[in-house]
C-alpha cells in the first residue's frame, strides 16, 4: 500500500473546499439592478434614473425625482421581461443604496422567477408555503432566494397582501443586520 505524502489529501480538501463554493461564485459580478448598484449614493441612484431606457421611457415621474432627492425615497418602474414592477429604493443613514424592493402582478411570478434564473443562476434555495387572504381562501406561495457573497436577491409569488408580488436585493450588511435582529427577537423574553 502506497503512503499518502499529505499532497494528495490537499488536492482533495482544496478540491471539495472549491466544489462546496462554487454556488456561490457562479454569480461574481457586482450584486446590481440595472447598473445601480448596492453602496451606490442617493445622488448615484437619482442620476441613474433620470435617464430614460432605451425606448426614451422614463423610470420616474417629476413628482417622484422630487420626492427622491427631497426626501431621500427613490420610486421608479421598470419592465422586466414585460413585466411591470414599481420599485423603492432604500437608503442606509449614511446615504447609501442597501435594499431594493420590488411589487408586480403576481400572476406575472414565473416570467421573473426566469429572468432572475437567467440571471443568477439555477442554484437557488426554494421556499414553499400556503398563504390565506381575509376571506380564508388558501395560496401556495413560493419563495426562491441567491445568497451571494455581496447580498441576497429574494422572488416571492405573494408578498405581504395576495394581490402583490414582492421581490428584494439586498446588500450583504442590510443581510445580515436583519438576521441579527431577528436573532435578538428569538432571545427576547416573550417571544
Amino acid at each position: 500500500m502506497k503512503k499518502d505524502s499529505g499532497g494528495d489529501t490537499v488536492r482533495k480538501i482544496i478540491v471539495l473546499f472549491v466544489l462546496l463554493l462554487l454556488p456561490s461564485l457562479v454569480y461574481a459580478e457586482p450584486l446590481e439592478f440595472r447598473g445601480i448598484k448596492m453602496g451606490n449614493t442617493r445622488a448615484d441612484v437619482y442620476n441613474k434614473l433620470r435617464i430614460p431606457d432605451e425606448n426614451g421611457i422614463k423610470y420616474f415621474s417629476e413628482r417622484d425625482a422630487k420626492f427622491c432627492i427631497e426626501m431621500g425615497i427613490c420610486f421608479a418602474t421598470f419592465h422586466i421581461k414585460g413585466v411591470r414592477v414599481k420599485t423603492l429604493f432604500n437608503f442606509n443613514v449614511v446615504q447609501e443604496l442597501e435594499l431594493i424592493t420590488f411589487e408586480f402582478d403576481p400572476s406575472k411570478y414565473e416570467t421573473l422567477k426566469e429572468a432572475l434564473i437567467e440571471k443568477y443562476g439555477d442554484k437557488f434555495m426554494s421556499k414553499d408555503e400556503t398563504v390565506q387572504n381575509r376571506m380564508g381562501a388558501k395560496f401556495q406561495n413560493e419563495t426562491i432566494s441567491w445568497e451571494l457573497s455581496d447580498g441576497l436577491v429574494s422572488l416571492s409569488r405573494y408578498g405581504s397582501k395576495i394581490d402583490k408580488g414582492f421581490a428584494y436585493i439586498g446588500s450583504r450588511d442590510y443581510v445580515d443586520s436583519l438576521k441579527e435582529r431577528k436573532e435578538k427577537q428569538k432571545k427576547a423574553p416573550g417571544f
